[in-house]
């Protein structure tokens, strides 16, 4: 292989691999089906547990810690951060996304520049993009393919946990 300045640990994991440099993947699976698509292109993808960013094919900057973290289909996502238990989950295309707790923005797939923070916080959110979800259920009714709750904002224990349309909504506390 041409790669270069990569670690890995487990089984099958950056097992697809071959030209791309400055990956880490460490875990089952982690990282499995990334293949830079250019000799020594810097990927940067992190991936640390159990099939953390396993269908990421050439996304770039990505770090995925938690069992299945950033697991996704296949795509090229990018600039995201997950952390947590099946954390963005179902993640394609999506980019700058940063999500923080066990299935928390768990069916998001090509939405960009959320922020979600908080056990199943956004949990079926998948398209609405320039959120921020923090708390217990935060959003987490926001509609599979939505996009018109872009721009919400919901902070508190099951705030927003009602929306299903309408942009740019700012909650804040318990049940809001």
């Amino acid at each position: 292989t041409k790669g270069r300045y990569n670690t890995v640990v487990g089984k099958h994991a950056l097992e697809t691999e071959g030209v791309g440099d400055s990956s880490t993947a460490i875990g089952y699976e982690a990282l499995h089906s990334q293949s830079s698509d250019s000799d020594n292109e810097i990927t940067g993808n992190t991936g640390l547990g159990k099939g953390t960013g396993y269908s990421n094919v050439t996304g770039q900057n990505n770090t995925y810690v938690g069992y299945y973290a950033g697991y996704g289909g296949s795509g090229s996502n990018s600039n995201n951060t997950a952390v947590g238990k099946d954390a963005l989950l179902a993640i394609t295309d999506g980019q700058y996304n940063t999500v923080m707790g066990q299935g928390a923005g768990a069916a998001l797939t090509t939405a960009d520049y959320n922020t979600i923070i908080g056990r199943v916080a956004g949990a079926v959110l998948t398209t609405s993009g320039s959120n921020t979800l923090i708390g217990y259920a935060a959003g987490d009714a926001i509609a599979a393919g939505q996009t018109t709750t872009d721009g919400t904002t919901a902070v508190g224990y099951a705030s927003l946990s009602a929306l299903t349309t309408g942009q740019a909504n700012t909650a804040v506390g318990f049940e809001a």
